[in-house]
Parts: C-alpha cells; sequence; structure tokens
C-alpha cells in the first residue's frame, strides 16, 4: 500500500473513531466548545505499542513521524452513486458543474460537533483513489436499468448503490470509485435504509465494482508487484510452518 493512501486511511480512521467518542451529555455540553486535537503520530507512544510478532520475537515498523506527516493526503469530494432509472435528473452535470472539491475543510474544524461532523463525511465519502476511472463500461452499465437489475449491486430505498462513489477527479473529470470505509462498513437495512458502521451487507456486480477494482491491479503492475504478491504481503505468514497463505 503506498504512503498516501496509508496516510489517508490513517487519517480517516482516526477522525471516525472521534465520533465514537461522544455519548449523549458530554456531546450536549461540550460539542460546542473549541476541540484541541491530539497528535495522531507520535514516534515516542508507538515504539512499544506492538507487540513482537509470534514465532519472529521481533515487532512490527511502521513509517517514521516525519514520513507520516510529509504523505501527500487526497482530500476529494466523493457524491452516491444511483442505480440507473433513480438518478436525479441533471445530477452528472451538476457534480460536473461543482469541479474539484475538498472532502473536508480541516481550516474551518474548530469545535467537537465540527470533528464529528468531518468523521461522518470521512466515513461515508472517503473513496479509493486509485480505483477512479472514466472506463466507458461503468457509465453504460450505471445508464442501462435492466443491467443493473440483473447485475446484483446492493440499493438503498434511495435507490443508491453504496458500494461506488462518483468523484471529480483532480483532472477535472468526472469518474467513478470503489467506496471506502462505508464500502465494507455499511449495512442495507430491511427497510431498505442505510446504516453506516454497521456490519457490511451490501452486494456487487462484476460489471460495476469489477471495472472500478481494475485500478488496483494496474496500480500494482506499475510498481512491478502482482495481486497475489501484495496479498501475500498483507496476509503471509512464511515463519508459520506451513503457511496457510
Amino acid at each position: 500500500m503506498n504512503k498516501k493512501l496509508t496516510a489517508l486511511l490513517a487519517l480517516s480512521a482516526w477522525i471516525c473513531s472521534l465520533a465514537l467518542l461522544a455519548s449523549g451529555t458530554r456531546l450536549q455540553n461540550k460539542a460546542n466548545e473549541n476541540f484541541n486535537v491530539p497528535k495522531i503520530w507520535d514516534q515516542k507512544q508507538l515504539a512499544e505499542w506492538a507487540t513482537p510478532v509470534a514465532g519472529v520475537g521481533v515487532a512490527a515498523t511502521f513509517y517514521s513521524e516525519s514520513e507520516y506527516y510529509a504523505a501527500p493526503v487526497d482530500n476529494t469530494r466523493t457524491y452516491a452513486v444511483y442505480a440507473p432509472g433513480r438518478e436525479p435528473k441533471g445530477y452528472r452535470d451538476w457534480m460536473r458543474g461543482q469541479g474539484h472539491q475538498r472532502l473536508i475543510e480541516p481550516e474551518k474544524i474548530k469545535t467537537e460537533r465540527d470533528w464529528i461532523e468531518a468523521g461522518r463525511r470521512v466515513f461515508a465519502g472517503l473513496d479509493f483513489p486509485v480505483t477512479r476511472t472514466d472506463d466507458p463500461r461503468i457509465f453504460k452499465y450505471l445508464s442501462d436499468p435492466e443491467a443493473a437489475k440483473n447485475g446484483g449491486d446492493a440499493v438503498t430505498k434511495d435507490g443508491i448503490i453504496p458500494g461506488l462513489r462518483w468523484v471529480v477527479d483532480n483532472d477535472g473529470k468526472l469518474k467513478v470509485s470503489l467506496a471506502d470505509c462505508s464500502g465494507c462498513h455499511s449495512r442495507v437495512m430491511p427497510d431498505g435504509s442505510l446504516l453506516l458502521g454497521a456490519q457490511g451487507n451490501l452486494t456487487f456486480a462484476v460489471e460495476s465494482v469489477g471495472v472500478v477494482v481494475e485500478g488496483f491491479g494496474k496500480d500494482l503492475e506499475r510498481k512491478g508487484i502482482s495481486i497475489n504478491q501484495a496479498e501475500y504481503a498483507a496476509y503471509g505468514t512464511p515463519w508459520v510452518r506451513p503457511d496457510v497463505h
């Protein structure tokens, strides 16, 4: 995983965790007070955080503090993807007219309530930049009610496909991408509403998610890495005999 994506994922996880800190009374009493944001990446605090890997006796290592804070962050606003026939009239032209926008504006975040709302926006709107595509195949799919009906994508009662996001990329082009946090941790409830942060139950169609996921493979290919190698690097346990991975 590249440093840009790692930094973005770490930031999103931390912001999302802030939303879980507030409970009833605390939220009512302190939501509008100025909020001192704790330092997210402290090398001294992380030095003894990880326990040694079983069978090896060596603890995991992390990016240095300077590397972490030097990593670029893709702070790009995304939009809901509607199933064919459910998309508001003029929706795509409206998104193009917005141009490239930021997902959150950190300089405007002052209070705890601000941070909680920022966490909600990041959780719901974060996408995987390497999956952004304007491939005609997915545009065609999202314009064909019959194809989408048979595809199997989970759709909410509002006609939204939670696993995908529209984005006006840095180059000004309208693209489709894979939802990040919300793509795995969202649940379509029996009444068709979407519950963010729940155990996921989303289903995906090859014609939709399959197209955007190709971006992962292409990104790895540019680095000279196969998907199998990347998966093994993430999940392999070569110190365990036999390694089930």
